[in-house]
């Protein structure tokens, strides 16, 4: 027969498996993850878009979802862009998502958020400074920058017969870059996004 202390070390051990198995089927109704390619272009938002598919990069991401209609998420990104003509440039960001679902199958949304980019410059096109009133170029070819990512994205979703939920997305992203040199106090750039966002429901 057992002893109380055994039955109790039972019960403890069969209480601590429950709620780690409650926990983690709730934190997979709550994060989602993402991938996709960016397509980047320097100048104000919705201008020089076809420009924008020369610069090919990419980002992976999570999403937490605040509520149970997880229409109020908060994104975190990590990516890579490249320009051909100026820098390449590695971020990563967090945003807060509105993302109603209409139909149960249309995801819009719309984002704001703050994240910190690191440029690299190329061969082709080095960073300068003012010095004594003149343009010299840098001692410094690698830069850090604040940006304040705006985001508009349309998702459609799809259900799995397994459980999970696939959402492919279009986005648009209105990203300035704040203080890029002594000229640019916000240097704006936009971004184009093609992916997915995965959530195992299961």
């Amino acid at each position: 027969m057992q002893t109380l202390s055994q039955r109790i070390l039972v019960l403890g051990l069969s209480y601590l498996v429950s709620t780690s198995v409650f926990a983690q089927k709730i934190l997979l109704e709550k994060v989602s993850y993402s991938a996709k390619l960016t397509f980047q272009a320097y100048g104000f938002p919705f201008k020089n878009l076809g420009s924008s598919f020369k610069n090919i990069g990419g980002a992976i991401g999570i999403d937490y979802a605040y509520n149970k209609a997880r229409n109020l998420q908060q994104s975190f990104t990590l990516g890579y862009q490249s320009h051909r003509q100026h820098e390449a440039g590695y971020y990563i960001n967090t945003q807060f998502f509105y993302r109603p679902h209409l139909f149960n199958i249309l995801e819009p949304a719309v984002g704001l958020g703050i994240g910190r980019l690191i440029t690299v410059a190329n061969s082709r096109n080095a960073f300068y400074e003012i010095e004594n009133n003149t343009w010299k170029k840098s001692k410094q070819q690698t830069q850090g920058h604040w940006q304040t990512p705006i985001s508009l994205n349309l998702g459609f979703r799809t259900h799995l017969a397994n459980g999970t939920m696939v959402t492919p997305f279009v986005g648009y992203d209105a990203t300035p870059i704040i203080k890029y040199n002594h000229s640019f106090v916000a240097l704006p750039y936009s971004q184009i996004s093609v992916g997915t966002r995965i959530n195992f429901l299961k």
